[in-house]
């Protein structure tokens, strides 16, 4: 990757916008520059026909509509760009390590974010989760507010606010949703 990038004079991540036609297999595509890493002549927001799209010397180089890659480009003299290596997943650890190598500064891979208990646990029945001793549970919430603001629930009935009819969900272990705002009609 690092002689990859040290080849271009451009590295961006874009999307595919359009594609135009095929020659021997190959054809360009107008690019939307999101992100400039490298070139600084190059703008956020501007676009650029990109030559080598379907390249069989290049691994990932069939572009497709709404494509969003890091692409690695060298400038021709028309102006237009090609590409010079294959379009780069995006990724948060592909920026970071495409970003330090033109920086020309070490990568160093983010230590890994520990999940809390609660990202990994669903609580049926409108429950909510909560964690003691790194452990995740599900609990019914034992309080709303005081506000009117009726709903119509799923089974037929009032409930005086939809956290109301949240904790009853949870109290009886029953589905329920709300139907619509306001009391519910004697047909319903």
């Amino acid at each position: 990757l690092k002689i990859r990038e040290d080849q271009a004079d451009v590295i961006l991540t874009g999307t595919v916008k359009r594609l135009y036609g095929a020659q021997d297999g190959l054809y360009s595509g107008e690019v939307l520059v999101k992100r400039v890493i490298k070139g600084d002549y190059i703008k956020s927001g501007e676009s650029l026909i990109v030559e080598g799209f379907g390249n069989p010397d290049i691994c990932d180089s069939n572009g497709k509509i709404k494509d969003s890659k890091i692409f690695l480009l060298s400038q021709l003299q028309t102006g237009r760009f090609r590409l010079n290596s294959s379009m780069v997943q995006m990724n948060t650890a592909n920026l970071e390590k495409i970003t330090a190598t033109v920086k020309g500064v070490p990568y160093r891979r983010r230590s890994p974010i520990a999940e809390e208990p609660c990202e990994k646990k669903f609580c049926k029945f409108h429950g909510d989760c909560f964690e003691e001793n790194r452990r995740a549970s599900c609990r019914c919430a034992t309080n709303c507010k005081e506000h009117y603001n009726p709903v119509c629930g799923s089974d037929g009935l009032t409930y005086n606010t939809e956290c109301q009819l949240r904790v009853e969900s949870c109290r009886k272990k029953k589905k329920l949703y709300v139907r619509h705002e306001g009391l519910c009609l004697r047909t319903e």
